[in-house]
């Protein structure tokens, strides 16, 4: 499948129409109509059917549109991930207990796209160690030892939840 096309899919659905698919995309409409004919043709299957006021989708359309969603950043990730780990650029491995790595840098590295090429998820224990062979940075909340050097990058608020008897 097709980058470019499956973007340009999601672009048409968004606005509604062909015709605002273009212009949201700096395209003629015969060059969009063109490029989801294709898309169409590769898969094998209808996504678009053309209503009086714009377009609906087909049940293949909703789900191409639906995981479109998922693969594009995916994939974008994906590219700057080789582009980064193998094209000479500097590139982070960092290490963080589950929670730290996936509450707090999954979603860093998702919307900010750092030059971080792995994560690693270990104890927090296991993080000394490993910044002296595996890995380059250590995330945690856990106290450094003191021939490390680190640097406070929040304050997380931490809020309790339970019923009003127990918080008294």
């Amino acid at each position: 499948m097709d980058r470019q096309l499956l973007g340009t899919f999601r672009t048409v659905v968004e606005a509604g129409s062909l015709s605002s698919g273009a212009k949201v995309l700096h395209l003629t409409q015969p060059a969009v109509s063109k490029q989801l004919k294709k898309l169409e043709t590769s898969l094998g299957l209808k996504h678009l059917k053309r209503t009086p006021t714009g377009i609906a989708l087909s049940a293949a359309g909703e789900m191409l549109y639906e995981l479109g969603g998922d693969i594009l950043p995916r994939m974008s990730r994906a590219e700057s991930l080789l582009r980064s780990r193998f094209a000479s650029e500097t590139t982070l491995r960092v290490a963080g207990p589950q929670t730290t790595a996936s509450v707090l840098i999954a979603p860093f590295i998702a919307e900010e796209n750092p030059p971080i090429s792995d994560v690693l998820m270990v104890p927090a224990s296991e993080i000394d160690e490993l910044l002296d062979r595996d890995i380059d940075m250590g995330v945690s909340t856990v106290q450094p030892p003191p021939h490390r050097s680190y640097q406070k990058v929040a304050s997380l608020p931490l809020k309790v939840q339970a019923p009003p008897l127990f918080l008294q």
